[in-house]
Formats: C-alpha cells, sequence, structure tokens
C-alpha cells in the first residue's frame, strides 16, 4: 500500500528526522515534487486517489515547522495527477503533472501537459493544458531567474513509422498567461526526460533515449530560449542499459546526473555522473548491491555538495536512501532509512536540510 509521506533530513546529523505523513491517505497516494520558497515553507506535489480511476493533484504547504498550511486538490478531469512544482520569486507557485478525460465514464489512454498558477496561500489563479501529441506526460520542472516556467517529459505520437515515436518535449512558458513562448522536441529514438533544472541562461534536460531494449542516458544542455547548445549520449559500454532521472546545474556551469544502470539479471545500481560545462565527463560514481537501487533525483546544498536519493532494495523491499558526495565525487555520508518505499524528489533549504518526498508502503 503507497502512502504518500515527507521527511527531513537534517544535513549534519547522519540520520533522518521524521517530518510529517498527511492525514486521510489511500492506497495509491503518491508525493512526486517538492519546492522550497523564500521562507523556508516547503509545498508538495502529487496525487491524491478519490475513488477507483479517480485521481485529483493535490497541492499542500507546509510550514518550516512541518505543520500543514493548506491543502489544494485540482479536480478537472478524471485524472490529474501532479509531477512537479516550482515557486518564483514572488511566491507564486506551479504545479505541473498531467491531465486525462474519459468518455462515457472509460478514461481514455491520451494525456495532456498541465500546469496550474497558485498564489502562495493556495488560490488558484489560472490554469492550462498542452497538447502535442496522442500522450503527453509533464514529469518536471523548474523556474528560471528571468521568471518563466520550464518543463519538460515526454510525448507520444500516433502518426509516427510504428508505436515507439516518443520524445523529449520541453516548453518555456510565460508565467503571466501560462502560454508557450518557446518550446523543443527532442527526438532520437524512443526518448522519454524525466528531469530538468535552470541556471542562469542554461537550460539543461535528462532522461532516457532507447532502442531495442537497450536505454542510454540522455543530457541535453539548451540556453534560456531553448536552442540546443550540445546534447550527449552516455552508454556504459560493458553494461545492457542505462536511464538518467535528474540532473542539477552546479554554480561552476557543471551537471550532475543520476539515474540507474543494469548491472545483470537481478542487479540494477545507482548511477551519477558530473560532466562540465561543455559535455565532458569528470567523474562518475556507481552505488549499490545485488537487488535493485535507482537514483531518482539529484539536488545541491550551498557548498556544491551533491545530494543523490531514491531507493536501496534490502532483502526484497525497497528503502528511502540519499547519499551526498562533494563536488569531486567524494563520499560524505550515505543512509539507507527504514521506511519502505522510494524517494521521488527532493529539495534543499535555506539551511541546507534536505526535504524528500515520495512514498512509503
Amino acid at each position: 500500500m503507497k502512502k504518500l509521506a515527507i521527511m527531513l533530513a537534517m544535513l549534519l546529523m547522519f540520520s533522518y528526522i521524521p517530518y510529517v505523513k498527511p492525514a486521510e491517505l489511500q492506497a495509491n497516494d503518491e508525493a512526486y515534487g517538492v519546492a522550497v520558497d523564500s521562507n523556508g515553507d516547503i509545498v508538495v506535489v502529487g496525487q491524491h486517489e478519490v475513488s477507483q480511476d479517480k485521481y485529483v493533484m493535490r497541492v499542500e504547504k507546509y510550514g518550516s515547522d512541518g505543520i500543514l498550511k493548506w491543502q489544494n486538490d485540482y479536480d478537472a478531469d478524471v485524472l490529474n495527477v501532479g509531477k512537479a512544482v516550482a515557486i518564483d520569486a514572488n511566491g507564486y507557485i506551479y504545479a505541473g503533472g498531467a491531465i486525462g478525460k474519459e468518455i462515457a465514464g472509460i478514461p481514455l489512454p491520451s494525456t495532456d501537459y498541465l500546469i496550474v498558477k497558485y498564489d502562495k496561500n493556495g488560490n488558484k489563479i489560472m490554469d492550462k493544458t498542452y497538447n502535442k501529441g496522442f500522450t503527453d506526460i509533464l514529469n518536471d520542472m523548474a523556474v528560471g531567474d528571468d521568471g518563466y516556467i520550464y518543463a519538460t517529459g515526454m510525448t507520444f505520437s500516433l502518426s509516427g513509422k510504428n508505436l515507439t515515436n516518443i520524445d523529449f518535449w520541453t516548453i518555456k512558458v510565460n508565467p503571466n498567461n501560462l502560454e508557450i513562448e518557446k518550446e523543443h522536441i527532442f527526438d532520437n529514438e524512443i526518448d522519454a526526460a524525466f528531469g530538468i533544472d535552470v541556471r542562469d541562461d542554461t537550460v539543461v534536460v535528462v532522461g532516457s533515449v532507447g532502442k531495442q531494449d537497450i536505454n542510454k542516458y540522455c543530457v541535453v544542455k539548451y540556453d534560456s530560449n531553448l536552442n540546443v547548445e550540445w546534447a550527449k549520449i552516455y552508454y556504459e559500454q560493458d553494461k545492457y542499459s542505462c536511464a538518467a532521472s535528474d540532473a542539477v546545474i552546479l554554480p561552476d556551469g557543471s551537471i550532475a546526473v543520476t539515474g540507474w544502470v543494469y548491472m545483470d539479471d537481478t542487479s540494477y545500481d545507482i548511477l551519477t555522473i558530473l560532466f562540465d560545462k561543455n559535455g565532458n565527463r569528470e567523474w562518475k560514481r556507481i552505488e549499490g548491491g545485488d537487488k535493485k537501487d535507482d537514483g531518482l533525483c539529484i539536488a545541491s546544498d550551498s557548498k556544491g555538495n551533491i545530494i543523490v536519493a531514491g531507493y536501496k532494495t534490502e532483502g526484497t523491499v525497497p528503502k528511502w536512501y540519499i547519499i551526498k558526495y562533494t563536488k569531486n565525487g567524494n563520499v560524505l555520508w550515505d543512509k539507507v532509512d527504514d521506511v519502505v518505499g522510494q524517494i521521488n524528489r527532493i529539495a534543499v533549504d535555506g539551511n541546507d536540510n534536505i526535504i524528500a518526498v515520495g512514498y512509503e508502503e
């Protein structure tokens, strides 16, 4: 049974401090996105199961003390899933995800990107959907220094030569009207974007490109108008597959990326790579055991240290996992928590505390 959960880890300690578990949870509730505002308040987005095959996008705001300030459910269609959240310099909140319709009570497999803008008190200001292909799923978003919203995910088109026409779809959105200002389709093979980060005039999107059951890391660097500066595809030659889940741009312009790498028939490990600003690999680190482990998200603190989170499998169950590296790739600490489930996203507050969200079984 999945349970939406939030945890807080104090970086100066080598254990986690339980933070809060929201009430009124359902079996398939899950948190996918988290952001921290300038006051230290925490905004979480995810999905809340109302009934069978019926989901709302749930947005919650907590104080730095873990007390719930407000909760808002977005319910426009049968499927409303919150996947990401970002907060701008004025405290406006942008929740993104996917929205799906139904006909005669039957859910359709087609979905669109969704972005909803809230004020700091949780009042909805506006919302907008975006349609590119038959199925569009927004997976991550960020607010740039220019105030624009950048979002990425995947678009699946039925107009291709076969049913594997899946591409990265990255958009730049005006915060005042939620209209698309710029967009870019990255089409290599079977492509799915899972993470985005924005810093200064740089936008980085990461995900997976695949062909014939072999997946590869993909990192695309854009300028702020979504012009491609470079794209790198990385593959462990002696392994079967690998895929990138998330990225963070460091102050010097280098890019840290995390995800998973296939080791053998029973083992997947966490693969983290640091690229310089030109896309050259500086180092890689592989963490894991003889089971399935995955790096699902990444962030950095004020000192430029790199934090990776996801899960490690102990016995037969996945458990929350966080590891912290220096900029040079040295391990500062790592921790497998007793929470059974996985961390989907992390954020770092002004005191370098780590806020992790995901689910608990």
